[in-house]
Order: C-alpha cells, then structure tokens, then sequence
C-alpha cells in the first residue's frame, strides 16, 4: 500500500512507513491548497477535544462499523493529531 502512495519504505518499520504514506496523501491535498489540518481550516480553540470526543462517541451508529474499539480517549487523541 505504501509504495502506491509514491512513497519509499524499503527498510522502514510498518509505523514509520505508515506515516510516510500519511504524507503522501497530505501531499496532493496541499498541492492545490486544500485544508489538511484544523488549523488550516482556521480552527484553532483546543479546549473544546474532550468534548468533541465525548459527543463523537456516542454517536456508536458510525463507530460500530470501526474494526477496533474506540475509547473517548482514542477519539480525543484524533481529534488532538488533527491540529
């Protein structure tokens, strides 16, 4: 998967080439200036993760379909790597 994103993994560990393959996909994205961050799209008030992931949570009717289960922890550590 990671050599389709154009990326160069030989001799990488699976998180380390996981990550590489991240940026491959930020790449395009940033190459025509679209948003890849919250950031970028101008928001910026961390105070509000835990309780984007509280409220994320329980909406259980999209998480059932995740392969793995996902605490409130998990959903504030995305919502924390999305800045």
């Amino acid at each position: 998967m990671w050599q389709t994103m154009g990326e160069k993994v030989e001799g990488l560990s699976p998180r380390e080439a996981s990550l590489k393959a991240l940026e491959g996909i930020r790449h395009p994205f940033q190459s025509v200036d679209l948003p890849v961050s919250l950031s970028d799209l101008g928001i910026t008030d961390r105070t509000k993760v835990k309780q984007w992931a509280k409220d994320a949570h329980a909406e259980q009717r999209l998480l059932s379909r995740c392969v793995r289960k996902l605490s409130v922890d998990d959903m504030q550590t995305i919502y924390e790597n999305a800045f």
